[in-house]
């Protein structure tokens, strides 16, 4: 019994760590699946195959190597030099993310309530910026419980909206195919890789830096698994909604709020004021993680350095609207982490043959 508490612990963790502001809005589900049609599937399968194999090499890895620094598991696949490279453009990945939250919470603000876009993203990256100057991060945590109930709402909309609607699944795709909905690529398998290569290389470091904390690497395995199957089977479901919906959230910049207004207008306001608050929950500890990798966090320009980097991406956030913004950023992460894929396969490969080239060595010997 323990063990299994253990395995949906895990689980838990891994869920609330890949679940942002493009997952919440139902902008990521959108582009990379719903968008596809009956390829959501496909996509979706791509990734959970690959997904279920590959993360848990990073949690035997990351307990066996017990890596120091985020870059340790870059290197480690890739070679001191790649790897090297792989940790800087990490840390522009974070800073990007941050600049998605950031449009993503003006985006919500204006559905729903009317504000601004360019005043909501300012606002959101301002109040991020005050928090970090003052190192008040328990206020960050604080609302980061919210997330778990965003996600059960989440499911609830989207439940009550396939059960609720007019339109059926094959219609829904048809409509989709001729609307113009923002994809992440043409075809569903182009986008599962995309999503693969995205996923994986955001999920890499944290997944290793997490089984460090794991004493049993079989629940541990377990835990990860039932993560992975869990946002495939939360994944669908949402993919369902939007495509039976699709005349309904087409226009919108927030689908999952859509959803959620049409269900009841003070419902959508809950809704989105508890993806406001996830936001900025994530939102500030971004922008201090972006921040200290060229101003140290304790250093008297820390609070400079943290309000300019506030600024450009308020300023970056009001440039485009939040779908194509956080198409770009995601769309070329996923590229560059999909090459990080097979730099790991690679890895795994050569280990293989070096362990298996040692035994019979010992054999012979």
């Amino acid at each position: 019994m323990k063990a299994i508490v253990q395995a949906f612990g895990i689980a838990g963790a891994f869920l609330g760590f890949v679940i942002g502001a493009g997952y919440t809005s139902g902008q990521e589900i959108l582009q990379y699946f719903a968008s596809h049609g009956w390829g959501l599937f496909g996509t979706v399968a791509i990734y959970l195959v690959a997904a279920v194999f590959i993360t848990p090499e990073f949690m035997r890895t990351g307990q066996r190597e017990k890596f120091p620094t985020q870059d340790g598991i870059y290197k480690y696949y890739c070679g001191k030099v790649v790897g090297s490279f792989y940790d800087v453009f990490a840390h522009i990945f974070v800073y990007s993310s941050f600049v998605v939250m950031v449009s993503a919470s003006g985006a919500t603000l204006h559905q729903h309530f009317g504000v601004p876009v360019t005043l909501g993203a300012w606002l959101t990256a301002g109040l991020a910026a005050l928090v970090a100057v003052i190192g008040f991060f328990r206020i960050a945590s604080l609302l980061s419980k919210f997330g778990g109930i965003l996600i059960i709402m989440m499911l609830a909309v989207c439940t009550f909206s396939i059960v609720t609607s007019d339109t059926s699944f094959t219609e829904g795709t048809k409509i989709m195919a001729s609307s113009d909905v923002l994809a992440a690529s043409e075809s569903w398998f182009t986008s599962g890789i995309n999503y693969l290569g995205f996923a994986l290389f955001w999920a890499a470091p944290f997944v290793a830096k997490y089984s460090q904390t794991l004493t049993n690497p079989r629940v541990a395995v377990a835990g990860q698994a039932l993560g992975e199957i869990t946002l495939a089977v939360v994944t669908m479901v949402i993919s369902i909604a939007l495509i039976m919906n699709v005349q309904l959230i087409a226009d919108s910049q927030v689908p999952i709020l859509a959803l959620a207004s049409h269900i009841n207008g003070a419902f959508g306001g809950v809704y989105a004021v508890l993806m406001c608050l996830a936001i900025f929950s994530t939102a500030v500890p971004l922008l201090s993680l972006s921040t200290s990798r060229l101003v140290p966090e304790n250093s008297p320009r820390s609070p400079i350095a943290l309000l300019a980097a506030a600024s450009l991406g308020a300023l970056c956030a009001s440039l485009l609207p939040f779908d194509e913004l956080m198409n770009y950023i995601y769309v070329i992460n996923g590229y560059v982490g999909f090459v990080f894929v097979f730099f790991v396969i690679a890895k795994v490969i050569r280990r293989s043959v070096a362990t298996r080239t040692r035994r019979r060595e010992s054999y012979a010997g």
